[in-house]
């Protein structure tokens, strides 16, 4: 299964299906009786919510919420813990699963395990705001003419594509069932939000945000290279990671020609010491890392932890 296919697969219901079987006596229960509680047939005359349940289910399972054993379903104890500490805790145990090396080992072009979603946000995030796509086709700018730009015409699979390739294979989002899924995934896990205008906005504020205890491990400052090297392995579809730069080396736009940290990489950091969480110095004796274009360098980032 991929994640941006089938279109019913939505991370908020994946986070219900979750929390419901955490409560439940020892964390699990019959697959059916979680489709009764979640999806009763009296819901909607067409039963389609019970498809919608069910592949929601699936995903969980494929992300290692939960564990299915013949027709029983049981939460794995990451979940069970982040589910009692609230929906943002078990969004990002979500985060990380979508981010996990086992599930992002296919090749370009392939749906298996998370590799669709996770090309998509590494490719977003590489775009600068006026960029932020409106459409898959339409509108002022649109994910196709972009993609087209970055990688080329959309080229056919051939007869012998194998099992897991996508039918248009050579863009990370290939068609507008993607393109809505993406946007579901990109919010939910912190990587963008939708402006009045419509556009999807690469901002990773909210995935960085609750990174940074686990970028931190009892430290209280880094060199700026340090923290953003650090980041990337936390985060690996932000700058220098290994799945942007997985997407990187199949892309036609520069990106070797650009220079310091992309804008929405730039613009967390911001938001975030504009919020307190960090503290951004520039020393003279040190070296520094330059953001968004060279506008603005910084040496070195600290915890704003303890401080007054």
């Amino acid at each position: 299964m991929a994640l941006l296919n089938p279109p019913e697969l939505r991370p908020s219901l994946i986070v219900l299906v979750v929390h419901h079987l955490s409560s439940r006596r020892g964390a699990r229960d019959k697959a059916e009786h979680v489709l009764d509680c979640l999806a009763p047939v009296s819901l909607t005359v067409d039963g389609k919510h019970t498809l919608d349940v069910s592949r929601n289910l699936a995903a969980a399972v494929e992300l290692g919420l939960l564990a299915r054993d013949g027709d029983v379903l049981e939460a794995s104890k990451d979940a069970v813990t982040a589910s009692k500490s609230g929906t943002d805790a078990l969004v990002a145990l979500m985060r990380s699963r979508v981010l996990a090396t086992e599930l992002n080992t296919a090749p370009w072009g392939s749906q298996v395990g998370a590799r669709d979603l996770t090309n998509s946000l590494a490719w977003l995030l590489s775009l600068p705001e006026g960029k932020a796509p409106y459409a898959m086709e339409s509108g002022r700018v649109s994910v196709k003419t972009l993609q087209e730009v970055d990688f080329g015409p959309r080229q056919q699979a051939s007869r012998d594509v194998g099992e897991g390739e996508d039918e248009a294979s050579g863009w990370p989002i290939s068609n507008d069932t993607r393109w809505g899924a993406f946007k579901r995934w990109a919010c939910s896990l912190g990587f963008a939000w939708i402006d009045p205008l419509g556009r999807l906005m690469p901002d990773p504020t909210p995935a960085v945000r609750q990174a940074l205890p686990q970028l931190w491990r009892g430290r209280s400052e880094l060199r700026a290279d340090e923290f953003f090297r650090d980041l990337a392995e936390i985060l690996p579809v932000v700058d220098g990671g290994e799945y942007r730069q997985h997407v990187e080396t199949h892309m036609q736009r520069s990106v070797e020609g650009s220079s310091g940290i992309s804008h929405s990489s730039s613009l967390a950091i911001g938001r975030l010491e504009r919020e307190g969480h960090i503290i951004l110095d520039t020393r003279a004796d040190s070296d520094r890392v330059a953001l968004v274009d060279r506008r603005t360098t910084i040496s070195h980032v600290r915890s704003s932890v303890g401080r007054s």
